[in-house]
């Protein structure tokens, strides 16, 4: 063997290394965006921070937004205050009979939560709930 190919070995075998040290490390959640794994309802609407009633502009609200698993828009309902969004969000989950959520995005102007995907082998999938975002805006704007 060459020393140009005992120098590539070690390098692929550190490259090698690093890289499955990166893939087992992961990403953490909730660095960037508050993210979280897979919670309770109650778990997840304790750890929702909202912005606080004195922090709103004039007309602005918690806007609830319910979206299918397809990610079309299913309705969307004015809150005035955060623990009423936060029962919405929890209502739409407990009908859809959905008991665990992932928290993707937790700002106190914008709340992204998500259920684990459904699969029932029919062919009305799409229409199931996805996820509820609660989002700090003008109901004008909605």
């Amino acid at each position: 063997m060459s020393d140009f190919e005992v120098v590539a070995i070690i390098l692929f075998a550190v490259l090698a290394g690093v890289i499955v040290v990166v893939l087992l490390k992961g990403v953490v959640p909730g660095d960037m965006t508050g993210a979280t794994g897979v919670l309770t309802l109650d778990d997840a609407a304790d750890k929702i921070k909202l912005a606080d009633l004195s922090e709103l502009q004039a007309g602005e609200v918690y806007l609830v937004v319910i979206l299918r698993q397809s990610g079309a828009l299913s309705r969307y309902e004015p809150h005035f205050t955060p623990e009423d969004a936060k029962t919405a969000m929890k209502s739409a989950y407990r009908r859809a009979k959905v008991d665990h959520i992932r928290i993707n995005k937790n700002t106190p102007r914008n709340v992204e939560t998500w259920r684990g995907m459904y699969h029932g082998k029919g062919t009305r999938e799409g229409r199931r709930l996805g996820g509820v975002s609660i989002i700090v805006t003008s109901p004008d704007k909605g």
